[in-house]
């Protein structure tokens, strides 16, 4: 059986093209994502957002969250986004960037056919696309929310990353924690 994964594309300009672009490359996916979340701010207008869908006749489920609090932008967006996704994986990718077509079909042979198995893939760049997380870690450990770390080191984990770092490396899971690049073509 294959997982779901899920996209949480991240809408952080008005720059209609650069979200075009990457639309366009959801819609050619070999293997579709189980869903697509598209996080916008309150800048973006969710119809803009509709017409594109509309005028590339995509195919993919889809629903947006509109971020209306600066609070709750960037990283927190993605708790938002994601609460109540049903997909096993999710990935995440901001506007103007192109998905390889074969990202979706490299994951799912990763794990079902080769037994590969992450908690998290690193992203490929500093903007963080591509990172692809487990739903349930990243809701069982609240996300993108601020944590402290209670033992000896009283460190900050700000981002579910430096969260499921800390603990990989307390139980000896590090493994589990792959580049992207080792999973799929990024």
């Amino acid at each position: 059986m294959s997982p779901r994964i899920a996209a949480v594309i991240n809408i952080t300009s008005n720059d209609l093209e650069k979200t075009k672009i990457t639309i366009k490359s959801l819609s050619e996916q070999e293997i579709q994502f189980s869903e697509v979340i598209f996080c916008i701010s309150s800048k973006v207008k969710p119809s803009e957002i509709m017409t594109i869908i509309k005028d590339l006749n995509c195919k993919f489920r889809w629903n947006i969250k509109e971020i209306l609090d600066d609070y709750w932008t960037g990283a927190r967006a993605i708790n938002i986004s994601v609460q109540k996704s049903r997909s096993t994986y999710f990935s995440i990718f901001y506007d103007g960037f192109i998905i390889p077509k074969t990202f979706v079909k490299e994951i799912d042979t990763a794990i079902c056919d080769e037994m590969k198995r992450f908690i998290i893939l690193e992203p490929i760049d500093s903007t963080g696309n591509c990172s692809t997380f487990q739903t349930y870690a990243f809701n069982a450990l609240r996300g993108n929310e601020e944590a402290s770390v209670e033992d000896e080191s009283n460190i900050q984990a700000n981002t579910f990353f430096e969260k499921i770092t800390y603990i990989a490396t307390k139980q000896g899971l590090m493994h589990l924690i792959k580049k992207c690049e080792d999973i799929c073509p990024c």
